[in-house]
């Protein structure tokens, strides 16, 4: 088996905000997660990833940035009937905003 990329990406308007959930395919390890905020979110934009409704990261309140892509290492067990779920909150009142978040997960060793 391969590794998996589950991509979440979303565009919000202004005030919008957004749970988008995957289930992984098979078994296996959620190694790193990468998030990416463009410039101008000014860390208006907030963002928290959870695992069967468990949030993980971060373990509590949200991340807000600006202008970065962020990498946070991992070596949680997922199952194949695992919901994960990235939450955005837009919290700029002007703009929209298009955030990706990528969760990585290598299979489990045969």
């Amino acid at each position: 088996m391969e590794r998996e990329l589950i991509n979440y990406r979303q565009i919000l308007l202004p005030t919008q905000s957004a749970k988008i959930t995957e289930q992984p395919e098979n078994n296996g390890k959620i190694k790193q997660v990468e998030i990416h905020w463009p410039d101008g979110c000014n860390s208006l934009v907030q963002v928290a990833v959870y695992q069967q409704s468990i949030r993980f990261l971060p373990r509590e309140g949200y991340l807000a940035m600006n202008d970065t892509t962020r990498m946070y290492e991992f070596n949680r067990t997922v199952k194949q009937t695992d919901e994960l779920m990235v939450e955005i909150l837009n919290g700029d009142g002007a703009w929209p905003h298009t955030i990706t978040a990528t969760i990585l997960i290598e299979p489990l060793g045969e």
